[in-house]
């Protein structure tokens, strides 16, 4: 069943999210806006799989200003990219405009403009606090890196959604070896992977007590039964390694959280959908 309904208003909302079940404040707030903008250009987009916790998408929901009153164009920078999950987990970012990834409309992803993170302008977006007294947990991400390797340590940033004590992860590190500690305590060493990072790719990891796993769209990279799963124990961040303040050269088209593990079906459904819409 579709997580997006359309009700009789004509606005698109969530399934299982009306007037009286939706959370008062600014996460209503901004979901209503967002599903308003979803309504207006022909209807919401829908993950095969429910219960993401996060869902954001480079196709709507991108604002130049801390609200929403102001959505983006193409080139500018983005302040605000709206959680479609329901959630109201936006990723945020404030201060110098220049330190944000910018709507770009030169690298398109299934026709859509995409989020371009500059590692020179040290750009990153910031995560909500959303994974403590979780367990379990499996991200994926649409990305295209801008080189593989990076020609410096400087650029090998990705994202620091990480466990307590654990190395940064690179996507890939210089040496073109992927380092992973995302929703771990203890980093992997995934290895040189033979398709190029450069080019459109879903990453995917899960992560539960005694079971962790890597995805290069969908194809298993790198397994271990042993792992203990950590949140974050700072602030998570999507474009930088705040472990050792490194940041990305990429271009992010979705980034959709589930808190628990999809079974095989769920997850190719789910890459499916990220790659071909």
């Amino acid at each position: 069943m579709s997580k997006w309904c359309r009700r009789a208003s004509g606005i698109v909302m969530p399934r299982g999210y009306g007037d009286a079940g939706m959370r008062a404040g600014p996460r209503r707030h901004f979901s209503m806006l967002v599903n308003s903008h979803l309504s207006a250009v022909g209807g919401g987009p829908s993950l095969p799989v429910a219960g993401a916790t996060l869902w954001v998408d480079c196709g709507v929901g991108l604002y130049e200003s801390d609200d929403t009153s102001d959505p983006c164009e193409a080139g500018d920078f983005i302040r605000r990219w709206v959680d479609l999950s329901g959630e109201g987990n936006d990723l945020l970012r404030t201060g110098t405009s220049a330190f944000n990834p910018s709507w770009d409309s030169a690298t398109l992803h299934r026709g859509r403009n995409t989020v371009r993170f500059q590692a020179a302008g040290f750009q990153r977006l910031i995560l909500p606090d959303m994974f403590d007294g979780l367990s379990a947990g499996e991200i994926f991400f649409t990305v295209k890196m801008l080189l593989d390797p990076p020609v410096n340590s400087n650029r090998a940033g990705f994202h620091s959604i990480i466990g307590d004590g654990a190395s940064a992860t690179h996507h890939p590190w210089t040496d073109s070896v992927c380092y992973d500690s995302t929703l771990t305590t203890v980093r992997k060493t995934v290895g040189n992977l033979t398709p190029a990072l450069t080019d459109w790719h879903v990453w995917s990891v899960r992560s539960a007590a005694g079971d962790w796993e890597a995805y290069h769209d969908n194809t298993s990279v790198h397994a271990t039964g042993t792992n203990t799963f950590g949140a974050p124990a700072s602030t998570s961040n999507l474009g930088c390694n705040s472990v050792v303040d490194l940041f990305a050269d990429m271009w992010v088209a979705e980034l959709v959280f589930y808190p628990f593990t999809l079974d095989a079906t769920q997850r190719t459904d789910t890459v499916d959908y990220l790659t071909n819409g």
